[in-house]
């Protein structure tokens, strides 16, 4: 009898600490997603009763594919670009948006919240081994709360993964235990190694509205997909199918020889592409227009260019979002995230700094 009623107490515990109220946007909330304590990578459902699975999750409650190219959600989704090893600015972005404890950045407390992080991690600041290290603690929890945490890589990722530490920061460098330690950690038989490796380079968001039937999706990568990309690829995943067999159990010669030779990883690929920064609108905004429609998507979402206002840059009647704010220490710019929301629009979170 004692230990039934420590069962129940224990899942009352459970229960309530699922339910939080109140976000930087100002409106209340409560989690109603299905809380499981274990997932199988692949299905992203509970090991020992497929009824649990996130999939299955009911239209308006939260994630229902989470997955490394793809999210399905009807939850809010916050987004974060270029963190470059500033640990300090990454986890005032993330207490900013309501995603970890304030006591323990650890934990997390977002509930079914999706959370974008879009590349350039690594290089020009100390933590970047650190910063990878919470969001592999915080995933699994996100997970377990009907939430989700999906990444891109970055061109600072591949520049690390070829060798080319030209912007590696020293005190980084210390983290991993020096010089050979960082570039045994590039290799695929290191868990970071085969991390990057199995990264995305773009990540469809796919958001479900509540009220009706209407999806708005949102491509998250770091540069941009441009239209000589869309001339050869038509699908998101297409191209992360492209680079996963590419990249898988690849050294570091191979990777070296792909960088410099493959479309997708050369200057006008997702991950170095400056298009988007163009100052003519008609211009930018058509070669934008062009690649949404292929894709079947409404807005994209990129880092990469630093914005000098230091607030992230709303271009193109709302069709692209310029989210990198240069908010490392390196740069000294603001602190942003970015809202997405079902409905088109964006909520920009942001504290102004100058260069």
């Amino acid at each position: 009898m004692l230990g039934l009623v420590k069962v129940a107490a224990i899942l009352i515990l459970g229960v309530t600490r699922l339910i939080w109220a109140g976000s930087f946007f100002g409106y209340a909330k409560t989690d109603g997603a299905v809380a499981v304590d274990k997932f199988d990578p692949e299905t992203e459902c509970d090991a020992r009763d497929p009824s649990k699975c996130i999939k299955a999750v009911p239209k308006g409650r939260g994630v229902e594919v989470c997955r490394k190219g793809l999210v399905v959600t009807s939850s809010r989704v916050v987004a974060i670009a270029d963190i470059h090893g500033d640990w300090k600015q990454f986890e005032q972005a993330l207490l900013t948006g309501s995603l970890v404890d304030p006591q323990d950045p650890y934990k997390w407390i977002g509930g079914d919240a999706v959370l974008v992080q879009t590349g350039d991690v690594l290089d020009r600041g100390p933590d970047s081994l650190r910063i990878f290290q919470i969001l592999e603690h915080l995933r699994p929890q996100a997970r377990k709360a009907g939430g989700c945490i999906v990444q891109t890589l970055g061109n600072h990722e591949l520049m690390n993964l070829v060798d080319d530490l030209r912007y590696a920061d020293a005190a980084e460098t210390a983290q991993f235990g020096g010089l050979p330690m960082r570039r045994a950690a590039m290799l695929p038989d290191h868990w970071l190694g085969a991390y990057l490796r199995n990264l995305p380079l773009a990540i469809s968001i796919v958001q479900k509205s509540p009220e009706n039937d209407f999806n708005f999706t949102t491509i998250a990568c770091h540069a941009g997909i441009g239209p000589r990309v869309v001339k050869e690829y038509s699908s998101v995943e297409q191209i992360n199918g492209v680079v996963e067999r590419l990249f898988k159990d690849a050294d570091m010669h191979t990777m070296q020889r792909l960088a410099y030779r493959h479309t997708l990883l050369l200057g006008q690929g997702p991950l170095w592409t400056r298009i988007y920064a163009d100052e003519n609108d008609q211009r930018a905004c058509g070669q934008l227009s062009q690649v949404l429609g292929v894709l079947g998507a409404q807005r994209m979402i990129v880092g990469h260019t630093v914005q000098i206002t230091g607030r992230p840059t709303i271009r193109c009647g709302g069709r692209l979002i310029m989210a990198d704010t240069g908010m490392s220490s390196f740069y000294g710019g603001g602190l942003s995230l970015v809202e997405l929301r079902s409905d088109g629009t964006v909520e920009r979170e942001f504290k102004l700094a100058y260069f």
